[in-house]
């Protein structure tokens, strides 16, 4: 995407989501953020009720297929729910042959804010309720939808996770990955005694992960669309009233919702005893949303069941994509919720 950010470029694109009927951009400044994103100041002349005064433009070069997928979630799939959790997406461009994207996106900094890590007093039940909310709307929406069969959607996007249910194969190579390269690699960093006394756990723990995930998710039953890279640094909380939002869509699978509520609650250090007293409160109040929406079969067995393989998944995924306090976090999660009676 060579195109240059001009008032020009700005309004054609935006005039050709039908945004800019009366209207024109007279000027765009352009500041640069942070990884792929850029921040737009925008004034119009003519007739620009609603639009904005600020977006964020988020530019994926080619090599960078996560980005895509991000697009994928703003011209298929956003579109067609009724109140997505998602900001106001202005403009699309995906090239599907070289895994380019832009997107423009409504930049709602002013409005909401991220909560960091080390902010956990900030982590209570009343937080992460609307959150469990937003996600659970999201994922009852897609529940067992034919979007999730889609090829794009079961494209791999590399290796080193563990929460994509896009078939055998892909679970298996990623089995190798992890016991090949993630694993020695995770026990180099960090050598230490316990590290080390540890290595046998999580060796059967990818082994088991990759039968128990392949059985799990081999029929279609009771998968969704999720956001896959969960954590409150991508939901955006609102001032005031209003929702959570949820942001940074580069993950976005074909997988077991509640892969996405344990993220949220496992990459963090709590209090102890807090994250046990959460999943006491979300886990149900998750089931009740999937049976407020017509989900039948999907009992809180079957939810506390997911969860539990959910917790499993996180250790090979932690190797990859994790630090100390994740994986201390997911290995207090594994015992509280007997994993190794799992292995």
């Amino acid at each position: 995407m060579d195109e240059q950010i001009s008032a020009e470029w700005l309004t054609q694109r935006l005039r050709g989501n039908g945004h800019l009927p009366h209207a024109e951009v007279s000027s765009v400044s352009v500041a640069a953020t942070h990884k792929h994103h850029l921040e737009l100041t925008v004034s119009y002349s003519g007739e620009a009720e609603g639009m904005p005064s600020r977006m964020i433009l988020k530019r994926y070069d080619p090599g960078h297929p996560h980005g895509w997928r991000e697009g994928l979630l703003y011209r298929d799939v956003v579109p067609t729910m009724p109140d997505p959790p998602t900001p106001v997406c202005y403009d699309v461009s995906l090239i599907a042959d070289s895994g380019q994207a832009h997107i423009l996106l409504e930049d709602l900094s002013q409005t909401h804010f991220n909560i960091r890590p080390g902010h956990t007093r900030l982590l209570t039940p009343a937080t992460f309720e609307p959150v469990l909310d937003t996600y659970a709307r999201f994922h009852t929406y897609w529940w067992e939808h034919d979007t999730i069969g889609r090829a794009d959607m079961l494209a791999p996007c590399g290796l080193g996770v563990s929460h994509e249910a896009k078939g055998e194969g892909h679970i298996r190579e990623n089995e190798r990955f992890f016991h090949d390269t993630a694993l020695p690699k995770w026990i180099d960093a960090h050598g230490d005694d316990r590290t080390t006394s540890r290595q046998n756990t999580w060796e059967r723990a990818i082994s088991a992960w990759a039968r128990l995930f392949e059985e799990r998710t081999a029929s279609g039953t009771a998968l969704t669309l999720i956001q896959g890279d969960a954590h409150m640094g991508n939901v955006l909380m609102p001032h005031q009233e209003g929702r959570p939002v949820l942001i940074d869509w580069e993950g976005l699978t074909p997988g077991i919702g509640l892969w996405d509520l344990s993220r949220l609650l496992l990459c963090y250090q709590f209090p102890p005893g807090m994250r046990r007293e959460l999943e006491r409160v979300l886990l149900p109040r998750y089931q009740r949303q999937t049976e407020a929406a017509g989900i039948e079969g999907y009992g809180i067995d079957n939810c506390e069941s997911d969860y539990r393989l959910c917790v499993l998944a996180n250790l090979p995924h932690v190797l990859v994509w994790g630090d100390e306090v994740y994986m201390e976090s997911t290995m207090a999660a594994f015992s509280d919720w007997d994993c190794e009676g799992l292995l």
